[in-house]
């Protein structure tokens, strides 16, 4: 962290503000510049979508410049004198501006064009900003014109960040580029119908709000969006694709090492090395293939894992033949653990949950799917979930899934969350995704141990689950520190999950090019938080009450996860 000299950082800081006025001001002044920058931020908070995200190399050190300054104010507080939600946000802000001061060398490396970013941005948050934008008076239309204004600007950054890889011959491995030609191809229609807006929606304006809302759209469209995004698509071309190396992950290029050890630090909020993760994910996929051989044996099979897997996914009971199976099937397993919430939950969310299938055009880069938070407090929760190729997705593992995506899982986190009214509008806002991976995992072991599992192939298919989020340690760090091919990845799936070859595909390309480093969270933060649960079970004894837990993690929001120890163990006496 920047620190000044003692005395001169004295000096800077202001006297007439108590520690927790001033930490209500720092935490005011970054959640605004949060906000003005992320659209899915607006969208969580209940507010209209005016801006796009800001990805450019002047941004990023931009950002990195005032979050040292906002960092050198937060040093003088003390923070032994702020109650218990103060000290938690103090540390939060202290863990996530150092973040933004510690990626700023590392823009260049960072692929964006990719169905994880760029794809889930177009398929989430620009429908519900465009499609649900108040058109009633001059002060809508021009608000809605800038929206325009700010999607050109995005899509001509996403242009000159690739334009600058490339001269930095920084090319996207070559196993992502089908999924990125295959995007942008579809945005290209997508885009212009979203940004057109329906002749009914103008019934409220007059002639001349009503010609400016028309001509305005026809010119930022024609003259601004579309060239940048046919200009984008045009540099995955031949030579492109000619300079993209064959292999995935971030050590091949340079400075990349230094950049996926900042990843698994910000994405695990943990201190751990890229050699500890590799070791701890062998471990555990090796425990969970004895425990899979064990309950074959059960099922009456005698053969090897391979067999097995091979005879499951030809049995016509683990496939669903429409996304309409798909949904009913999720919603089984929603229906079984509702009446059983009361055990280990004393708060629910109000906003309701369903399961719903993803817009198709992003399917084709997603491995099963994504839980949509509510586009607004007290609105529906959803999970997206992927309804193409069904043929190729057995679902052995559906209540594994939905429990983490679901049901007590992400929706009762990010519900909860919007819905608190104690947590301030920043933390309420916050990501940390082994925080968020992490409890849903964890969740998903919750359904496990209340019982909810426990027919013979529920559970086959959870150890499936559990296999693939331990593999992930093994694999996610074996592609981007320890060179492995992607057929060596790829056989090491294989050999321990019952991944279909295009789920192999798109989980790699996930892996060692969209998203480096961000699917360590899911087992590292379910480990983090049933071992706090151990420790404060062990602690209690005969008082422990798992409501009493559950609810307390979910109350302070998404957390790093060294915060969250800290903070239950300090609210629970845990030494």
């Amino acid at each position: 962290m920047f620190l000044m000299p003692s005395e001169v950082l004295l000096a800077k800081c202001d006297p007439a503000l108590a520690d927790s006025e001033l930490l209500t001001q720092l935490e005011a002044e970054v959640h605004a510049a949060s906000l003005e920058v992320n659209p899915a931020l607006q969208l969580l908070a209940g507010e209209r979508v005016t801006t796009m995200p800001r990805l450019s190399l002047e941004d990023s050190l931009a950002f990195a410049v005032e979050a040292e300054q906002l960092l050198d104010r937060l040093a003088c507080i003390d923070r032994e004198a702020l109650e218990t939600q103060d000290w938690v946000t103090a540390a939060v802000l202290e863990h996530q501006l150092q973040l933004s001061v510690d990626f700023a060398p590392f823009h260049d490396l960072r692929f964006d064009v990719t169905p994880y970013s760029l794809g889930l941005l177009a398929s989430s948050v620009l429908p519900a900003a465009l499609l649900t934008a108040p058109l009633q008076t001059s002060e809508d239309v021009t608000t809605y014109l800038g929206l325009l204004d700010e999607i050109g600007r995005y899509f001509e950054t996403l242009d000159r960040n690739l334009l600058r890889q490339m001269e930095r011959e920084i090319y996207m491995p070559r196993p992502a580029l089908p999924a990125a030609r295959a995007l942008l191809g579809s945005l290209q229609g997508q885009v212009p119908a979203l940004i057109t807006v329906a002749p009914e929606r103008l019934e409220a304006l007059d002639t001349t709000q009503r010609e400016r809302l028309v001509n305005g759209t026809t010119t930022r469209l024609d003259g601004r969006i579309s060239p940048a995004l046919a200009s984008l698509a045009s540099r995955f071309d031949a030579a492109y694709e000619e300079a993209a190396p064959e292999a995935l992950g971030l050590g091949q290029y340079p400075n990349g090492a230094d950049y996926y050890r900042f990843l698994v630090r910000r994405d695990t909020s943990l201190s751990l090395t890229p050699e500890e993760i590799h070791a701890r994910g062998l471990e555990l996929v090796d425990a969970l293939a004895e425990r899979k051989a064990v309950l074959r044996k059960q099922l009456g099979h005698e053969g090897d894992a391979a067999s097995f897997h091979a005879a499951l996914r030809a049995d016509p009971r683990f496939y669903d033949e429409t996304p309409e199976a798909v949904a009913e099937r999720y919603n089984r397993y929603v229906r079984a653990i509702e009446p059983r919430i009361s055990e280990q939950f004393s708060r629910t969310p109000s906003a309701p949950f369903e399961v719903l299938r993803a817009d198709p055009a992003a399917e084709a880069g997603i491995t099963f799917g994504y839980y949509q938070p509510p586009a607004t407090p007290g609105a529906v929760g959803r999970y997206r979930f992927n309804g193409s190729t069904l043929e190729q997705r057995p679902s052995l593992w559906a209540g594994a899934l939905i429990y983490h995506e679901g049901v007590p899982g992400h929706h009762f986190q990010i519900a909860l969350a919007q819905e608190s009214e104690t947590l301030s509008a920043y933390r309420k806002g916050l990501f940390v995704g082994a925080f968020a991976e992490g409890w849903a995992n964890f969740a998903s072991t919750l359904a496990w141990e209340m019982g909810l599992l426990d027919d013979p192939w529920d559970e086959y298919g959870w150890l499936l689950f559990d296999s693939f989020s331990s593999a992930r340690l093994v694999v996610d760090t074996g592609l981007n520190h320890l060179g492995w091919s992607f057929d060596r990845a790829a056989e090491y799936l294989r050999q321990h999950t019952m991944a279909s070859e295009a789920e192999i595909q798109t989980e790699l390309v996930r892996y060692g090019s969209a998203l480096p480093a961000q699917a360590l969270g899911y087992k590292l933060g379910e480990q983090h938080v049933l071992n706090l649960r151990n420790q404060v079970r062990d602690h209690e004894g005969a008082d422990w009450d798992p409501r009493r837990f559950h609810d307390r993690v979910l109350s302070y929001g998404m957390l790093p996860l060294p915060v969250l120890s800290a903070a239950v163990k300090r609210a629970h006496g845990v030494p």
